[in-house]
Protein backbone atom coordinates (compact mmCIF):
# COMPACT_ATOMS: atom_id res chain seq x y z
CA UNK A 1 0.00 0.00 0.00
CA UNK A 2 1.33 3.61 -1.08
CA UNK A 3 -0.09 6.21 0.36
CA UNK A 4 0.04 10.11 1.49
CA UNK A 5 -0.21 9.72 5.03
CA UNK A 6 -2.01 7.76 8.14
CA UNK A 7 -3.54 10.13 9.24
CA UNK A 8 -7.48 10.25 10.37
CA UNK A 9 -9.01 10.91 7.06
CA UNK A 10 -11.36 8.56 4.54
CA UNK A 11 -8.76 7.68 2.43
CA UNK A 12 -6.22 6.08 5.34
CA UNK A 13 -9.39 4.00 7.09
CA UNK A 14 -9.90 2.53 3.39
CA UNK A 15 -6.57 1.26 3.31
CA UNK A 16 -6.55 0.35 7.07
CA UNK A 17 -9.84 -1.89 5.94
CA UNK A 18 -7.29 -3.17 2.75
CA UNK A 19 -4.77 -4.43 5.20
CA UNK A 20 -7.42 -6.27 6.52
CA UNK A 21 -8.79 -8.59 4.60
CA UNK A 22 -4.91 -8.86 2.63
CA UNK A 23 -3.06 -9.75 5.75
CA UNK A 24 -3.80 -13.47 5.78
CA UNK A 25 -3.92 -13.75 2.31
CA UNK A 26 -0.77 -12.32 0.92
CA UNK A 27 2.79 -13.16 1.91
CA UNK A 28 4.17 -9.67 2.43
CA UNK A 29 1.58 -6.42 3.61
CA UNK A 30 3.25 -2.97 4.16
CA UNK A 31 2.32 0.40 3.71
CA UNK A 32 4.34 3.31 2.97
CA UNK A 33 3.34 7.12 4.29
CA UNK A 34 4.67 9.78 5.66
CA UNK A 35 2.82 8.50 9.00
CA UNK A 36 -0.02 9.73 11.17
CA UNK A 37 -2.42 8.51 13.96
CA UNK A 38 -3.70 5.38 12.50
CA UNK A 39 0.18 3.38 12.46
CA UNK A 40 -1.13 2.53 15.38
CA UNK A 41 -3.51 0.18 14.07
CA UNK A 42 -1.04 -1.63 11.59
CA UNK A 43 1.53 -1.71 14.26
CA UNK A 44 -1.87 -3.89 15.92
CA UNK A 45 -2.16 -6.08 12.79
CA UNK A 46 1.56 -6.47 12.45
CA UNK A 47 2.12 -5.03 9.49
CA UNK A 48 5.32 -3.32 8.48
CA UNK A 49 4.99 0.71 7.72
CA UNK A 50 7.82 2.21 5.99
CA UNK A 51 8.20 5.98 6.31
CA UNK A 52 8.56 8.38 3.75
CA UNK A 53 8.82 11.90 3.01
CA UNK A 54 5.52 13.68 2.33
CA UNK A 55 4.83 12.58 -1.67
CA UNK A 56 3.15 15.81 -2.27
CA UNK A 57 6.65 17.70 -0.95
CA UNK A 58 7.96 17.96 -4.62
CA UNK A 59 11.72 18.49 -4.51
CA UNK A 60 14.59 16.75 -5.59
CA UNK A 61 15.28 15.53 -1.96
CA UNK A 62 12.31 13.76 -1.44
CA UNK A 63 12.44 12.77 -4.33
CA UNK A 64 15.26 10.38 -4.35
CA UNK A 65 14.45 9.29 -0.95
CA UNK A 66 11.10 7.95 -1.71
CA UNK A 67 12.18 6.48 -4.94
CA UNK A 68 15.04 4.82 -3.07
CA UNK A 69 12.50 3.58 -0.35
CA UNK A 70 10.44 2.26 -2.46
CA UNK A 71 13.02 0.60 -4.80
CA UNK A 72 14.55 -1.10 -1.30
CA UNK A 73 10.83 -2.43 0.00
CA UNK A 74 9.77 -3.81 -3.27
CA UNK A 75 12.99 -5.62 -4.29
CA UNK A 76 14.00 -6.97 -0.44
CA UNK A 77 10.36 -8.44 0.07
CA UNK A 78 9.77 -9.42 -3.14
CA UNK A 79 7.04 -6.96 -4.07
CA UNK A 80 4.74 -8.09 -6.74
CA UNK A 81 1.93 -5.28 -6.64
CA UNK A 82 1.61 -2.22 -5.27
CA UNK A 83 -1.62 -0.40 -4.50
CA UNK A 84 -1.22 3.54 -4.84
CA UNK A 85 -4.08 5.87 -2.95
CA UNK A 86 -2.14 9.06 -4.66
CA UNK A 87 -1.83 10.25 -7.59
CA UNK A 88 1.76 11.18 -6.36
CA UNK A 89 2.20 7.72 -5.48
CA UNK A 90 0.63 6.46 -8.97
CA UNK A 91 3.89 9.17 -10.37
CA UNK A 92 6.83 7.22 -8.11
CA UNK A 93 5.43 4.28 -8.86
CA UNK A 94 5.27 5.32 -12.84
CA UNK A 95 8.68 6.19 -12.80
CA UNK A 96 11.36 4.74 -10.35
CA UNK A 97 9.06 0.97 -9.52
CA UNK A 98 11.42 -2.12 -10.72
CA UNK A 99 10.29 -3.74 -14.34
CA UNK A 100 8.09 -6.16 -13.82
CA UNK A 101 6.06 -4.98 -10.60
CA UNK A 102 2.08 -4.60 -10.99
CA UNK A 103 0.92 -1.53 -10.19
CA UNK A 104 -3.47 -0.59 -8.89
CA UNK A 105 -4.85 2.21 -7.71
CA UNK A 106 -7.79 3.52 -6.29
CA UNK A 107 -9.55 7.04 -6.72
CA UNK A 108 -10.91 8.53 -3.46
CA UNK A 109 -12.42 11.68 -4.85
CA UNK A 110 -13.03 13.61 -8.27
CA UNK A 111 -10.48 16.29 -9.74
CA UNK A 112 -10.08 18.76 -11.66
CA UNK A 113 -7.39 19.63 -14.32
CA UNK A 114 -3.89 17.81 -15.36
CA UNK A 115 -5.73 16.00 -17.86
CA UNK A 116 -2.81 14.91 -19.87
CA UNK A 117 -0.91 14.01 -16.72
CA UNK A 118 -3.51 12.30 -15.57
CA UNK A 119 -3.68 10.11 -17.77
CA UNK A 120 0.54 9.44 -18.26
CA UNK A 121 -0.04 8.07 -14.38
CA UNK A 122 -2.74 5.96 -14.88
CA UNK A 123 -1.78 4.44 -18.21
CA UNK A 124 -2.12 0.80 -18.46
CA UNK A 125 -2.85 1.09 -14.75
CA UNK A 126 -6.05 -1.07 -13.54
CA UNK A 127 -8.18 1.67 -11.27
CA UNK A 128 -10.68 1.89 -8.64
CA UNK A 129 -13.15 4.22 -8.65
CA UNK A 130 -14.73 4.43 -5.06
CA UNK A 131 -17.89 5.79 -6.28
CA UNK A 132 -20.16 6.37 -9.21
CA UNK A 133 -18.95 10.26 -9.46
CA UNK A 134 -15.23 9.00 -9.05
CA UNK A 135 -15.74 6.49 -11.77
CA UNK A 136 -17.21 9.37 -14.02
CA UNK A 137 -14.60 11.80 -13.17
CA UNK A 138 -11.51 9.39 -14.35
CA UNK A 139 -13.71 8.11 -17.85
CA UNK A 140 -15.36 10.89 -19.00
CA UNK A 141 -13.51 13.70 -17.89
CA UNK A 142 -10.05 12.16 -17.32
CA UNK A 143 -10.81 10.17 -20.66
CA UNK A 144 -9.23 6.67 -18.92
CA UNK A 145 -10.41 3.56 -20.67
CA UNK A 146 -13.56 1.83 -18.95
CA UNK A 147 -12.51 -1.12 -19.10
CA UNK A 148 -9.57 0.01 -16.78
CA UNK A 149 -11.75 1.18 -14.06
CA UNK A 150 -13.79 -0.47 -11.67
CA UNK A 151 -16.77 0.64 -9.72
CA UNK A 152 -16.00 -0.36 -6.40
CA UNK A 153 -18.31 1.70 -3.94
CA UNK A 154 -16.58 2.66 -0.52
CA UNK A 155 -17.84 0.24 2.35
CA UNK A 156 -17.94 0.13 6.34
CA UNK A 157 -17.89 -2.63 8.37
CA UNK A 158 -21.60 -3.02 10.72
CA UNK A 159 -21.56 -1.82 14.34
CA UNK A 160 -21.97 -4.41 16.62
CA UNK A 161 -24.49 -2.49 18.44
CA UNK A 162 -22.50 -1.97 22.07
CA UNK A 163 -22.98 1.65 22.71
CA UNK A 164 -20.78 3.23 24.95
CA UNK A 165 -22.01 6.50 26.47
CA UNK A 166 -20.60 9.60 25.77
CA UNK A 167 -21.44 11.98 28.88
CA UNK A 168 -21.68 15.23 26.58
CA UNK A 169 -24.13 13.69 23.87
CA UNK A 170 -25.98 12.02 26.96
CA UNK A 171 -26.36 14.82 29.20
CA UNK A 172 -28.79 16.41 26.65
CA UNK A 173 -31.98 17.79 28.36
CA UNK A 174 -35.28 15.89 27.16
CA UNK A 175 -36.98 17.42 24.20
CA UNK A 176 -33.27 18.41 22.97
CA UNK A 177 -32.59 16.94 19.34
CA UNK A 178 -28.71 15.96 19.46
CA UNK A 179 -27.27 16.96 15.87
CA UNK A 180 -23.55 14.68 14.65
CA UNK A 181 -21.02 16.10 12.84
CA UNK A 182 -17.84 13.87 11.52
CA UNK A 183 -14.87 15.04 9.87
CA UNK A 184 -12.10 17.07 9.70
CA UNK A 185 -12.46 20.63 10.29
CA UNK A 186 -11.05 21.92 7.11
CA UNK A 187 -12.45 23.66 4.39
CA UNK A 188 -14.07 20.57 2.49
CA UNK A 189 -15.85 19.30 4.97
CA UNK A 190 -17.99 22.74 5.58
CA UNK A 191 -18.59 22.94 9.01
CA UNK A 192 -18.94 26.54 9.48
CA UNK A 193 -21.98 26.28 7.44
CA UNK A 194 -23.49 23.76 10.27
CA UNK A 195 -22.33 26.32 12.45
CA UNK A 196 -23.79 28.65 11.06
CA UNK A 197 -27.21 26.67 10.64
CA UNK A 198 -27.04 26.32 14.32
CA UNK A 199 -27.68 30.27 14.60
CA UNK A 200 -30.33 29.86 12.03
CA UNK A 201 -32.22 27.08 14.42
CA UNK A 202 -32.12 28.89 17.95
CA UNK A 203 -33.25 32.15 16.34
CA UNK A 204 -36.40 30.01 15.02
CA UNK A 205 -36.40 28.38 18.67
CA UNK A 206 -35.52 24.94 17.47
CA UNK A 207 -34.32 22.85 20.51
CA UNK A 208 -31.23 21.25 18.83
CA UNK A 209 -27.68 20.87 20.17
CA UNK A 210 -24.79 19.63 17.71
CA UNK A 211 -22.02 17.92 18.30
CA UNK A 212 -18.93 18.31 16.29
CA UNK A 213 -16.28 15.24 16.38
CA UNK A 214 -12.71 16.31 14.84
CA UNK A 215 -9.92 18.19 14.09
CA UNK A 216 -8.09 20.11 11.70
CA UNK A 217 -6.71 23.75 10.39
CA UNK A 218 -10.13 25.21 11.18
CA UNK A 219 -11.10 24.48 14.32
CA UNK A 220 -9.71 27.29 16.03
CA UNK A 221 -11.53 29.55 13.79
CA UNK A 222 -14.90 27.61 14.06
CA UNK A 223 -14.72 27.35 17.99
CA UNK A 224 -14.83 31.73 17.61
CA UNK A 225 -17.47 31.52 15.32
CA UNK A 226 -19.53 29.18 17.28
CA UNK A 227 -18.83 31.64 20.53
CA UNK A 228 -20.04 34.61 18.45
CA UNK A 229 -23.28 32.23 17.38
CA UNK A 230 -26.65 32.57 18.80
CA UNK A 231 -26.28 28.93 19.53
CA UNK A 232 -22.84 29.15 21.45
CA UNK A 233 -24.26 26.88 23.86
CA UNK A 234 -25.66 24.41 21.80
CA UNK A 235 -22.11 23.95 19.70
CA UNK A 236 -20.09 21.41 21.25
CA UNK A 237 -16.70 20.35 20.29
CA UNK A 238 -16.06 16.84 21.38
CA UNK A 239 -12.36 16.43 19.56
CA UNK A 240 -10.74 14.01 17.87
CA UNK A 241 -12.82 10.07 18.11
CA UNK A 242 -12.32 6.66 17.14
CA UNK A 243 -15.81 5.69 17.67
CA UNK A 244 -17.58 7.41 14.38
CA UNK A 245 -20.36 4.56 14.94
CA UNK A 246 -20.76 4.61 18.54
CA UNK A 247 -21.01 8.29 18.34
CA UNK A 248 -23.59 8.47 15.36
CA UNK A 249 -25.54 5.83 17.48
CA UNK A 250 -26.05 8.48 20.40
CA UNK A 251 -27.64 11.40 18.07
CA UNK A 252 -30.93 12.24 16.17
CA UNK A 253 -29.25 13.48 12.96
CA UNK A 254 -26.10 13.32 10.57
CA UNK A 255 -25.70 16.78 9.04
CA UNK A 256 -22.79 16.44 6.47
CA UNK A 257 -22.56 19.97 5.10
CA UNK A 258 -19.35 18.77 2.45
CA UNK A 259 -18.38 21.03 -0.21
CA UNK A 260 -16.87 17.83 -2.66
CA UNK A 261 -16.92 14.63 -1.63
CA UNK A 262 -15.62 10.97 -2.98
CA UNK A 263 -18.05 8.69 -1.67
CA UNK A 264 -17.95 9.64 2.22
CA UNK A 265 -17.07 6.86 4.71
CA UNK A 266 -19.09 8.34 7.43
CA UNK A 267 -22.02 8.96 5.19
CA UNK A 268 -22.14 5.14 4.80
CA UNK A 269 -21.24 4.73 8.90
CA UNK A 270 -23.96 7.13 9.11
CA UNK A 271 -26.24 4.76 7.24
CA UNK A 272 -25.37 1.45 8.61
CA UNK A 273 -26.58 2.73 12.24
CA UNK A 274 -29.79 4.13 10.53
CA UNK A 275 -29.23 7.58 11.52
CA UNK A 276 -31.38 9.97 9.24
CA UNK A 277 -28.72 12.60 7.34
CA UNK A 278 -28.88 15.85 5.83
CA UNK A 279 -25.95 16.13 3.28
CA UNK A 280 -25.19 18.94 1.12
CA UNK A 281 -26.17 17.83 -3.15
CA UNK A 282 -22.27 17.17 -3.89
CA UNK A 283 -20.38 14.32 -5.85
CA UNK A 284 -20.20 11.23 -3.94
CA UNK A 285 -23.07 12.05 -2.32
CA UNK A 286 -25.31 12.12 -4.46
CA UNK A 287 -24.54 8.42 -5.75
CA UNK A 288 -25.53 7.59 -2.43
CA UNK A 289 -28.89 9.53 -1.03
CA UNK A 290 -31.99 10.40 -2.82
CA UNK A 291 -34.06 13.60 -0.97
CA UNK A 292 -36.79 12.51 0.66
CA UNK A 293 -36.21 8.60 0.22
CA UNK A 294 -33.04 7.63 2.41
CA UNK A 295 -32.01 11.27 2.92
CA UNK A 296 -31.86 15.04 2.61
CA UNK A 297 -30.37 16.81 0.26
CA UNK A 298 -29.30 21.12 0.61
CA UNK A 299 -27.49 23.27 -1.41
CA UNK A 300 -23.57 23.40 -0.71
CA UNK A 301 -22.37 26.21 1.19
CA UNK A 302 -26.13 27.38 1.67
CA UNK A 303 -26.65 27.59 5.88
CA UNK A 304 -30.34 28.28 5.26
CA UNK A 305 -31.16 25.51 3.16
CA UNK A 306 -29.28 23.49 5.66
CA UNK A 307 -30.94 25.09 8.74
CA UNK A 308 -34.44 24.33 6.59
CA UNK A 309 -33.89 20.57 6.25
CA UNK A 310 -32.57 20.64 9.84
CA UNK A 311 -35.89 21.92 11.25
CA UNK A 312 -38.21 19.79 9.10
CA UNK A 313 -36.10 16.54 10.73
CA UNK A 314 -36.49 18.38 14.18
CA UNK A 315 -39.89 18.60 13.88
CA UNK A 316 -40.77 14.97 12.28
CA UNK A 317 -40.11 11.84 14.46
CA UNK A 318 -41.65 9.68 11.82
CA UNK A 319 -39.65 11.53 9.09
CA UNK A 320 -36.56 10.70 10.98
CA UNK A 321 -37.49 6.82 11.92
CA UNK A 322 -38.31 6.59 7.80
CA UNK A 323 -35.22 8.24 6.46
CA UNK A 324 -32.72 6.26 9.37
CA UNK A 325 -34.65 2.78 8.40
CA UNK A 326 -34.88 3.68 4.33
CA UNK A 327 -30.77 4.57 4.90
CA UNK A 328 -29.75 1.68 6.96
CA UNK A 329 -31.49 -0.74 4.41
CA UNK A 330 -29.68 0.53 1.30
CA UNK A 331 -26.48 0.35 3.89
CA UNK A 332 -27.02 -3.50 4.28
CA UNK A 333 -27.76 -3.76 -0.19
CA UNK A 334 -24.82 -2.01 -1.36
CA UNK A 335 -22.29 -0.83 1.23
CA UNK A 336 -21.60 -3.57 3.28
CA UNK A 337 -17.95 -4.43 4.29
CA UNK A 338 -18.96 -8.21 3.28
CA UNK A 339 -19.78 -6.89 -0.16
CA UNK A 340 -16.71 -4.27 -0.67
CA UNK A 341 -14.29 -7.08 0.53
CA UNK A 342 -15.42 -9.45 -2.13
CA UNK A 343 -15.26 -7.20 -5.07
CA UNK A 344 -11.98 -5.53 -4.26
CA UNK A 345 -10.50 -9.52 -4.19
CA UNK A 346 -11.93 -9.63 -7.53
CA UNK A 347 -10.12 -6.79 -8.13
CA UNK A 348 -6.61 -8.13 -7.02
CA UNK A 349 -7.53 -10.84 -8.84
CA UNK A 350 -8.10 -9.66 -12.00
CA UNK A 351 -4.72 -7.36 -11.91
CA UNK A 352 -2.68 -10.11 -11.19
CA UNK A 353 -3.89 -12.00 -14.68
Amino acid sequence: MFTRTMGMGGTEKVVLQLCRILNDRVAFLGVMSCGGELLSELDAMGVPHFRIPDITDKNPATYAKVSSVLDKVVRENGVSLVHCHHRMAALYCRLALPAGVRVVATAHNVFSGGRVVTRFLYKGMRVAACGGRVYENLVGYYGLPDDMVKLIPNGVPGFDGGIVQIPAVAGCAKGVLKIGFVGRLSEQKGAEYLVDAMGILSERGVHARCFLVGDGELEGELRERARRSEAANDIVFLGRRDDPQNFLSQVDICAMPSLWEGLPLVLLEALSVGVPVVASACDGILDVLRDGDNGLLVTPADAGDLAAALELLCNDASLRDRLGAKGRSGYEKEYSFETWRERYLDFYREAML
